[in-house]
């Protein structure tokens, strides 16, 4: 009987760490995809305002697509850092939450 609990209890030790291990791995990966899509976002802002830097002779209409898509990418960039509306993000403590709990 003693050795029926003890392989029952086991098996949902077994199941529990299998579970946090899983809940680890997705939110790894959930702090990666928000890294990766950032600097995504970095580089493609950079590119824009150099584009601006080298070719000085643009026509006003066009600097301010420009630049309405640098600050387009700036708001995106900065959205992936703290997610205000559900609290993840980078910095966000459900990402520590999800790792440590």
């Amino acid at each position: 009987m003693l050795l029926a609990i003890a392989t029952v209890m086991g098996n949902l030790a077994g199941k529990d760490a299998m579970k946090n291990n899983i809940m680890a791995s997705n939110a790894c990966g959930f702090y990666q995809a928000k890294s990766i899509r950032q600097t995504e976002y970095k580089l493609a802002r950079a590119n824009l305002e150099l584009e601006l830097i080298k070719q000085p002779n643009l026509a006003p209409a066009v600097k301010e697509a420009y630049q309405q898509k640098i600050d387009a990418y700036k708001k995106n960039e900065e959205r992936y850092e703290p997610e205000p509306e559900t609290g993840e993000g980078k910095n966000g403590a459900n990402f520590y939450l999800l790792l440590f709990a």
